[in-house]
């Protein structure tokens, strides 16, 4: 039965090639592993959000919400952009480099360590234990959580979705299971962030070891390893910075209350987002080996066919919010129409292909332009609106901020020559 399913859909696939322009048959293959896990994770996401929004109260969800965007915000010290130069080293028969990444990033995260543990400090001083404790926490684990997720480049770059997927599947779940084992236990912020950052640390590493002795096949190494990676990490600074920004600024002016409802009203958005997040995997691989001249050719079909998908899965939300919300949490029935207009900023991920065109060329200039216009922008509209307009702020300035990154990164990739 499957190969007789697999025989009417291959043609099918190859049929459609003509009007995308894109292997269908790789994005498929590649693609249905990666969306699987994709997706369980989003069950898994909402499942955490159902029991978060129905046995925490708004202030604990405020305050744990509030040390994971802190947590978020510090990453940007531990040089992810290694990640993705990884991936492109491995792409090309480099799987040494994959090791070299992660002490590289974990030397970095040393610092992010030391921020950490004088914030916790600060609020120590000023009887803010439950901060303080939370960044206590942050600074021990963030030398090995963040830089141990680098072994999905190995697994990306040699295009292993399959496993990358089946490993992210049993991440999710394990970790679901034990944060709403800990939440149905008592729900107190500090054994839910331990739950948390302990889990996924020990899992990383578990899984690090395992596909390291497993599925790394040699040792060279890239000569250009450390520059890429840099240069990656630099450009990636702003846009981790704006990411995280306005939940802190929302919880600092508007309470733990409000980044709780900030937070729910964005989350099914950001779980139909993720359904777009494998793109990047799939596509910087194949990119790699093309020249700029047979990238560009048919990119801009790319990225429409992305955007026309987006923004359908993007109505269909806006029909269905109201009852969804409804069933699934009830006490926050007043974030209804910010979600649904928060759920129109989907189309943001038009950018996805032209990002992965320019990482895999790579346009480094073009990189540093885009990734700096659009976080700066989205910057000084969440300092600007969230004073002004507190959680509808937030929204409205995290929704703009997508749109104008279309339209900045395209010009951008356009206009911009290295």
């Amino acid at each position: 039965m499957i190969d007789y399913l697999k025989n009417k859909i291959h043609p099918l696939l190859r049929w459609s090639e003509k009007y995308t322009k894109t292997d269908m048959v790789y994005l498929t293959q590649g693609g249905f592993w990666l969306n699987l896990a994709t997706v369980i994770g989003s069950f898994s996401s909402l499942a955490l959000v159902y029991v978060f929004g129905n046995y925490l109260s708004p202030e604990i969800y405020g305050n744990y919400r509030y040390i994971l965007s802190v947590y978020g915000l510090l990453t940007v010290i531990t040089l992810t952009g290694f990640n993705a130069a990884v991936t492109r080293s491995v792409a090309k028969d480099n799987e040494g480099d994959m090791v070299r990444g992660l002490k590289i990033q974990i030397l970095s995260s040393l610092f992010g360590s030391m921020v950490a543990f004088g914030a916790s400090s600060y609020y120590l001083i000023n009887s803010n234990i439950t901060l303080a404790t939370g960044l206590m926490i942050i600074g021990l684990v963030l030398p090995l959580m963040e830089p141990l997720d680098i072994y999905n480049s190995l697994l990306n770059g040699r295009r292993l979705f399959k496993i990358s997927s089946l490993v992210s599947i049993a991440v999710q779940i394990l970790v679901t299971i034990i944060l709403i084992t800990t939440v149905l236990l008592g729900g107190h912020i500090i054994p839910l962030l331990l739950a948390y950052f302990i889990s996924y640390t020990g899992l990383r590493l578990l899984f690090f070891i395992i596909i390291k002795r497993t599925y790394q096949k040699n040792h060279q190494t890239s000569p250009d390893l450390i520059k890429t990676g840099f240069n990656f990490s630099v450009i990636n600074i702003l846009s981790n910075i704006s990411g995280q920004i306005d939940k802190i600024i929302l919880f600092q002016l508007a309470g733990a209350k409000e980044l709780a409802m900030f937070s729910f009203a964005i989350a099914p958005a950001e779980q139909l987002k993720g359904l777009f997040k494998n793109l990047s995997s799939l596509l910087l691989p194949k990119f790699t080996t093309r020249n700029e001249k047979d990238l560009r050719k048919n990119l801009n079909k790319k990225v429409m066919l992305v955007g026309i998908s987006a923004l359908l899965i993007s109505l269909a939300y806006i029909i269905f919010a109201p009852f969804l919300i409804k069933l699934f949490l009830p006490k926050y029935t007043d974030i209804i129409l910010m979600s649904q207009i928060f759920s129109l900023s989907l189309v943001g991920v038009m950018v996805i292909p032209i990002n992965s065109a320019m990482n895999s060329i790579p346009k480094i200039k073009a990189l540093y332009v885009s990734n700096i216009l659009s976080p700066v922008v989205n910057i000084i509209m969440v300092i600007t609106l969230i004073p002004l307009f507190g959680l509808w702020g937030a929204i409205l300035a995290r929704a703009f901020g997508r749109i104008i990154n279309i339209i900045g990164t395209y010009l951008v990739f356009e206009v911009v020559k290295d």
